[in-house]
């Protein structure tokens, strides 16, 4: 890490998290760890950054991500019934193709995270993420765990460190009372340090959402003994 470079910790803890991987038909998994996209949502809402905002979305995803879990309960789905869409007044075209009046009632399943709590650390420009904090301590927006019914039950800014050391520390002092030896982890790597490979890198949000790959790492960070 370069002097001009920082690290920003964001504590995502929640009675329900949901972190961001593709849909399968009707159906919405979440991933084990937050997803660059649900990141830099959280902080893109933060700052008040238009979802078509490409030059700003750029910037917050071209930091560093390495995420840690501290706790993560079990899974479950919500079963959710959503009438077609003429139903609600709102006509559109085909989906799945099957015309809005010849469509029945769809069944969606949403999963979450229980008793979620993970520490992401972004590493880039020490300027770029005092602006970060600045707005994570007064967010434009309100600010979410993926889904909206997700609501943050600790501030979601941790912080500023300048050395990996620090930042060590800070999970030191979160994980303190469980006296935890190790964390599972996930984090941003080069394509030779990669255990696997995926799409969440975000390009735009809302109907015109676009999403790139990047490579990572998971494995055991040793905080203590």
């Amino acid at each position: 890490m370069s002097s001009a470079e920082n690290i920003l910790a964001l504590r995502l803890k929640g009675s329900l998290m949901s972190c961001g991987v593709p849909a399968i038909a009707e159906n919405r998994p979440t991933g084990m760890f937050p997803s660059k996209g649900q990141v830099v949502g959280v902080v893109g809402s933060a700052m008040g950054v238009e979802r078509t905002d490409r030059e700003s979305i750029a910037a917050l995803a071209s930091l560093q991500m390495a995420s840690f879990k501290i706790h993560a309960g079990p899974v479950i789905t919500d079963f959710q019934v959503v009438m077609p869409n003429e139903l609600k007044g709102c006509l559109i075209g085909a989906v799945n193709g099957i015309k809005s009046k010849d469509r029945k009632n769809l069944i969606r399943r949403k999963s979450y995270i229980c008793d979620a709590d993970y520490v992401v650390f972004l590493t880039g420009d020490s300027s770029f993420l005092e602006k970060c904090q600045e707005s994570l301590i007064l967010p434009a927006h309100p600010l979410f765990l993926g889904r909206a019914c997700c609501v943050p039950s600790e501030p979601v800014l941790g912080g500023i460190f300048e050395t990996d050391e620090e930042a060590l520390d800070y999970l030191r002092r979160l994980t303190d009372g469980a006296q935890t030896k190790c964390l599972e982890y996930e984090r941003d790597c080069s394509s030779d340090e990669a255990d696997d490979q995926v799409k969440d890198v975000p390009v735009e949000f809302g109907d015109s959402a676009e999403y790139l790959r990047r490579f990572v790492q998971r494995g055991l960070c040793k905080l203590r003994g």
